[in-house]
């Protein structure tokens, strides 16, 4: 692992002819800091599909490795059990010893913003990534290949390949998606009978019938013209962003 960190660094700075590529080293500290601070940071990058491939600096990615390997193993994550988890690699005295791993922790502007700082990072290896292929097609190109369809095709190929990781990021693994279903199934099933476990419209048959708005919902209302639709929905917006406190957003056609 250490071997093929550092090779893909070298890989990415070889192919940017004197000019360094794009990164952010205070993202990254600061991404690995909010880990140390909250485990939320963790779900966070995990959410963000960010890899120890995705640092930079070989240093913040082998930190980055050893906080995965506790987090995986349900241990602890702080500058001490980092520490020994890097002391076993023997890692800990090359990437600064534990005062580094201290510092890092006390400089994280905040752990509520580890989502925004794993964004960073991943898309600024995205970039980096998109380079390397880049100088390797225009190699391949210089090199006048006998078959420039399949030079093309294999060209097409590595561009998709960045492209991929990118829509795999949008994606949610099948068992945290069935863990977040069942969680609120029971606590549908738990819950009072025909409690609102969505947004009240304000009309009480109605949330009877669909216990209130619920997420990723789209309901439609028909009606003859003059039958009161749109005050059906003003009154239902209304109700959520006075009862919920949340924002509403209220578009009509009739509007002009």
């Amino acid at each position: 692992m250490v071997q093929s960190i550092d090779d893909a660094r070298r890989s990415q700075r070889s192919v940017s002819a004197g000019r360094v590529p794009p990164h952010n080293l205070e993202a990254e500290e600061s991404l690995i800091g909010a880990m140390m601070l909250s485990r939320d940071a963790i779900t966070a990058a995990v959410e963000a599909r960010v890899d120890e491939s995705d640092f930079y600096k070989p240093a913040h990615a082998h930190i980055y490795t050893a906080v995965m390997a506790l987090y995986s193993q349900g241990e602890p994550v702080d500058p001490v059990t980092i520490a020994e988890e890097l002391r076993r690699a023997d890692l800990l005295e090359a990437l600064g010893g534990r005062q580094k791993l201290v510092s890092i922790q006390a400089n994280t502007p905040a752990s509520s913003n580890a989502g925004h700082y794993a964004g960073i990072v991943s898309e600024l290896a995205l970039l980096r990534r998109l380079i390397t292929v880049a100088g390797e097609i225009a190699e391949s190109a210089y090199s006048q290949p006998d078959d420039v369809t399949d030079t093309v095709d294999r060209a097409e190929a590595r561009i998709f390949e960045i492209a991929e990781k990118r829509v795999a990021e949008s994606m949610v693994r099948v068992f945290d998606s069935v863990s977040e279903t069942i969680e609120q199934l029971s606590n549908m099933y738990e819950g009072p009978e025909g409690a609102v476990t969505g947004s009240p419209t304000g009309y009480t048959d109605l949330d009877e019938l669909l216990l209130g708005f619920q997420n990723s919902t789209l309901l439609i209302v028909a009606a003859r013209p003059g039958m009161g639709k749109t005050s059906f929905a003003l009154g239902a917006a209304a109700n959520v962003a006075i009862v919920t406190k949340r924002p509403v957003i209220f578009f009509s056609m009739e509007m002009g």
